[in-house]
Order: structure tokens, then C-alpha cells, then sequence
């Protein structure tokens, strides 16, 4: 199976995965945005970038970082590897300028080790 072939299944996996707990997805076709799936939950959005075998590189992290976002929206990273039924999943935390400006807006941003992360007010966040 080429590379392609293997990306575009692994990536209607991550949205079967994805439907099956309520999320209703869509494609990004051929991959050129930034996240190959859009995920809309009821309370929710998820941005996923879906990876045969090896996590983002340092320069694609940053733009997945970088990408501006509403504050209900979540960018994961689903890595598929060889005979796993299951992606390793990561959360891509928001830069500490993003987390600030959400922080204006309201939104209750707790700051972890890597960065910042949402979290609802009065929630206990631990670093990671």
C-alpha cells in the first residue's frame, strides 16, 4: 500500500473512531490545510492531524501551534502506527500569547508546563 493510500485510510479511521463518540466529521481533502480532520461535537470542535508512524516534526508542531482557533476548539494529533487498533493521541496546547488573549476574552486559561491549556473555572489543572 503506497503512503497515500495509507494516510487516507488512517485518516477514515480517525473519523470512524471520532462518529462513534458523537462527533459528526469531515475530510479535509488531499491534506492541504493544515488538519486533515474536522471533528463538531455537541460542546465542541476538534482539529485532528492524522500521522502514519511518526509525530509532527518541530516546524509542522509549530504551525499546528500557531493556528488560530475559537475557544471551544480542541487540535489533536491521531499517530497511527503499524497493526495498532488505536492512534496515539496528543493534545497540542496553545501558545501562552493565545491563552492570553483568551484569558481577556473571558475564557478561564490555566498555564502548564508546555504552554497553556482551557480549562473550566475552578477546575484543578496539573502541569504536564
Amino acid at each position: 500500500m503506497n503512503a497515500k493510500a495509507k494516510g487516507t485510510r488512517n485518516e477514515h479511521r480517525t473519523m470512524r473512531l471520532l462518529e462513534a463518540a458523537g462527533y459528526a466529521c469531515t475530510r479535509a481533502a488531499a491534506s492541504l490545510g493544515t488538519f486533515d480532520v474536522v471533528a463538531v461535537g455537541p460542546n465542541d470542535v476538534l482539529l485532528v492531524q492524522v500521522k502514519t508512524r511518526d509525530w509532527p516534526g518541530t516546524i509542522e508542531m509549530e504551525d499546528l501551534r500557531n493556528f488560530r482557533c475559537p475557544g471551544n476548539c480542541r487540535r489533536l494529533v491521531h499517530r497511527w502506527r503499524d497493526q495498532q487498533r488505536r492512534p496515539d493521541v496528543r493534545e497540542i496546547e496553545m501558545l501562552a500569547e493565545e491563552a492570553k488573549k483568551r484569558e481577556y476574552a473571558g475564557v478561564h486559561v490555566a498555564e502548564t508546563k508546555g504552554g497553556a491549556t482551557l480549562a473550566p473555572p475552578g477546575a484543578r489543572v496539573t502541569g504536564s
